[in-house]
């Protein structure tokens, strides 16, 4: 086995890892978790493929056609549920179409699928690290403390640093091929294999049971800190501010300013307070 048969062998076992995991907690992960787990048996199959083909010396090339729209789309559906602003997901689901067509055209001038531009995956990694950097800057100035805690973001930062490492790797390639330089690759394939692990951290720390519909608007709103998830939950359910302020020992005014200061964060009226 040459070098990269080894560390493609090596980045397969990183791949499942986190798919592995995914399966084990399947179960407790809200719904655009549940898509990320589809996605990463899908990239592993895709691995596979690719080292199968690397062994007997053949193109792999032509199945990112297919795959980089496919992963492209159920990215998106993955951080529709962790992005906070509404505006934002509609702009990602409506930017579905537009990166569908783009990815076919370039497969029309590319002219055979044994050859693939890296100008569809390019623009995808872009909107990747633009997003992802969005949900971590509304974690890390809005619930520092407990943001360890949080799947949004080990899964944010783990598709960013995918993101940023393939898009310095493809500005480079020129320079890379012409001097046929092996160690960018290797970095390339480690950085993803750390990117792995934080996807199954991410998939770990996801909560059960009756902690769920909290997490799932967590992920879904990570502007929010923690107390207000909270107060966000239980007055979804119904529960008064009285009842609030005894569990939380704090009074009602500051459970009401918890309600104003939620509803002006995510600029919506999903919020109903039960004592308007």
């Amino acid at each position: 086995m040459d070098i990269y048969e080894i560390i493609l062998s090596i980045h397969l076992v990183f791949c499942l890892i986190p798919a592995v995991v995914g399966i084990v907690r399947y179960r407790c992960l809200p719904k655009s978790l549940k898509v990320l787990v589809w996605l990463l048996w899908i990239v592993c199959l895709v691995e596979t493929h690719g080292l199968y083909r690397t062994f007997i010396s053949a193109n792999s090339v032509w199945i990112y056609h297919f795959y980089i729209p496919l992963e492209y789309v159920l990215l998106v559906i993955v951080f529709s549920g962790l992005v906070g602003s509404a505006r934002i997901r509609r702009v990602l689901r409506l930017s579905i179409f537009g990166f569908i067509v783009l990815s076919l055209i370039s497969s029309i001038i590319m002219g055979k699928l044994t050859e693939y531009s890296y100008f569809p995956v390019t623009v995808a990694y872009i909107i990747y690290a633009g997003v992802t950097s969005y949900i971590l800057f509304q974690l890390f100035k809005s619930d520092w403390g407990d943001i360890f805690k949080r799947p949004a973001f080990w899964i944010s930062s783990a598709l960013l640093a995918i993101s940023s490492c393939n898009i310095i790797y493809v500005a480079f390639q020129d320079i890379i091929n012409a001097y046929e330089l092996v160690w960018p690759w290797v970095l390339h394939n480690i950085v993803n294999m750390i990117a792995y692990l934080m996807y199954a951290v991410g998939l770990y720390v996801s909560k059960c049971g009756a902690e769920e519909s909290e997490m799932e608007i967590s992920d879904a709103f990570p502007l929010l800190t923690s107390q207000q998830r909270k107060v966000y939950w239980r007055t979804k359910k119904g529960i008064t501010r009285e009842d609030d302020a005894k569990i939380f020992d704090i009074n009602a005014v500051t459970v009401r300013k918890h309600i104003e200061n939620i509803r002006r964060k995510l600029s919506s009226a999903k919020l109903e307070d039960p004592n308007p």
